[in-house]
């Protein structure tokens, strides 16, 4: 039974789904790769890409992970964990460390709070606030007054709280995660990690903007 039973009514297809499909994975002794809050995002055919909307199985990253303890191999999600509230954010990160086995490796990638404050501050190389803009023209026709952009950019995309590497390594050292290190867009010393991040084309996006660590849960 690899799979937590609390089924609600409102959505106990989607979970009799997942649990068909993570058991399909362990049966044919694969390991277990779960991309959480992939929505439409597929990396490759050997991941589960997971959401509360439009993944292959049905997840909620905000209650228990549908997994039993030490059964999960690898965890990795690109902008998404920007969208909890901080206030649970470590319950997330408790039920990544109770379902990953020893030794496996997690990789999240999320919007970095200091390039954003760089930006205000015009300290960025190669990269403004008019530049930031050009990519949301649909939402900001004209570019604002940078109390406005600072005002407004934490919030944009549904974002909900946005971290800085020292507080992400803070939270992850503090649930007992080790080999906290930074990465770069599509590149990881874990071949299974490797060429994940799907987000932007733009090199300033996947060199500046984009903060990604990877960090891995003890052996013992």
């Amino acid at each position: 039974n690899f799979i937590n039973r609390s089924i609600r009514p409102s959505n106990w297809l989607e979970r009799i789904h997942a649990k068909s499909k993570i058991e399909a994975v362990l049966s044919a002794g694969q390991p277990l790769k779960i991309n959480i809050g992939s929505g439409r995002s597929r990396t490759d055919p050997s991941w589960l890409h997971a959401d509360i909307h439009r993944g292959e199985i049905y997840i909620n990253a905000l209650k228990r992970l549908p997994f039993t303890d030490n059964t999960v191999d690898f965890i990795f999600s690109e902008h998404f964990i920007e969208h909890l509230p901080e206030i649970k954010i470590r319950r997330f990160w408790d039920e990544c460390y109770r379902v990953m086995k020893p030794g496996a490796w997690m990789r999240h990638s999320t919007p970095d709070l200091n390039f954003f404050v760089k930006l205000y501050l015009n300290e960025m190389e190669n990269v403004n606030i008019d530049l930031f803009y050009d990519r949301i023209r649909h939402i900001r026709k004209e570019t604002p007054h940078p109390c406005i952009y600072m005002n407004e950019v934490t919030g944009l995309w549904g974002h909900v709280f946005n971290y800085d590497e020292s507080y992400l390594r803070h939270l992850w050292s503090e649930h007992g995660f080790e080999k906290i290190r930074r990465a770069k867009f599509g590149e990881s010393s874990v071949p299974d990690l490797s060429g994940l991040e799907k987000h932007s084309r733009a090199p300033w996006v996947q060199d500046k903007l984009t903060l990604i660590l990877e960090g891995r849960k003890p052996n013992v």
